[in-house]
């Protein structure tokens, strides 16, 4: 990835790799985001779409969500409470991974669910700090786009509903 980035700034390329905090590791796992089947199944992530033990809830003809019991095991992954995610260092970044990849690697959704980001963190802040180089003020033009450097705590993203058909 390193090498991508590079490659991709050197051709005018805008890239946003810096780290950043993440209250929400995947917007899958934020209240309001949901994946619907065309069984009318939902779900909290892409990957888990079509196991039912991992459905979240049934939308019913009036659009009413009937949640199991999984919608709020999900909801309830809390990071300071996953024992090597409390304290580690990459925490703010990473927010405790990937819910799916916790699931299976350990079977249950409270646990790491690790990631790139265990990996690609101190290349990010490496590539981050050599485009910082060179840049005069608190912006950067890029082809006609101007991008403002930000420093300290940035807003979570929204989070989205896709529904499948």
């Amino acid at each position: 990835m390193p090498q991508l980035w590079k490659a991709a700034h050197a051709r005018g390329f805008p890239l946003d790799n810096r780290p950043q905090v993440k209250p929400l590791p995947c917007s899958s796992i934020a209240d309001g985001s949901l994946i619907i089947d065309p069984f009318a199944k939902v779900y909290k992530c892409w990957e888990l779409v079509g196991l039912i033990e991992h459905a979240v809830g049934t939308v019913n003809p009036d659009g009413s969500l009937i949640k199991t019991a999984v919608y709020n095991d999900v909801l309830e992954r809390n990071p300071v409470t996953i024992e090597p995610c409390r304290e580690h260092a990459y925490l703010p970044s990473c927010g405790c991974g990937c819910v799916c990849k916790a699931q299976g690697q350990s079977g249950t959704y409270h646990a790491p669910g690790c990631g790139t980001e265990k990996f690609l963190l101190v290349d990010k802040v490496r590539a981050y700090l050599e485009r910082l180089d060179g840049a005069e003020g608190s912006t950067i033009s890029i082809n006609n786009l101007e991008l403002e450097l930000i420093e300290g705590r940035q807003r979570p993203k929204m989070s989205h509903c896709y529904v499948l058909v």
